[in-house]
């Protein structure tokens, strides 16, 4: 359970990251940004300038610890006595922490994701699009 709690903070951390990069990217260089840190970090190949390498390393971290999650989700023994239903009713609101987090970087004008919503140029909902002009 620990480390489900554990994995919940690095999710929403993480889609913080990427929701928020453009922003904190032109106010102050989003120097704690996991899309920075990945770029600065030589254990991920990337070149220092392959912004969007570090956006899809981002993304594939997050996977990674989401489809990790699940496994371990699965893997939980039976606590018997009605607590499984108790452990099963927490795990859902760790995810739902994860999703509202996401859902709300999305529609937010702090990030201004759906600035042309209802128009051609509006991005798909939930896809992590990066138009990086200045806001």
């Amino acid at each position: 359970i620990v480390k489900l709690e554990e994995q919940t903070i690095d999710l929403v951390a993480l889609a913080n990251d990427l929701y928020s990069y453009k922003k904190e990217f032109y106010e102050s260089g989003a120097h704690h940004n996991y899309i920075t840190y990945a770029l600065g970090d030589s254990s991920t190949g990337l070149q220092k300038d392959d912004r969007q390498g570090a956006i899809d390393y981002t993304c594939r971290t997050f996977s990674e610890i989401l489809a990790d999650f699940q496994r371990r989700v699965e893997a939980l023994p039976s606590f018997g006595n009605g607590e499984d239903g108790k452990i099963a009713l927490y795990v859902g609101v760790m995810l739902d922490l994860v999703v509202g987090n996401i859902q709300w970087s999305l529609v937010c004008a702090r990030y201004r994701h759906f600035e042309k919503a209802g128009t051609a140029e509006a991005p798909n909902w939930g896809d992590v699009v990066f138009d990086m002009d200045p806001l």
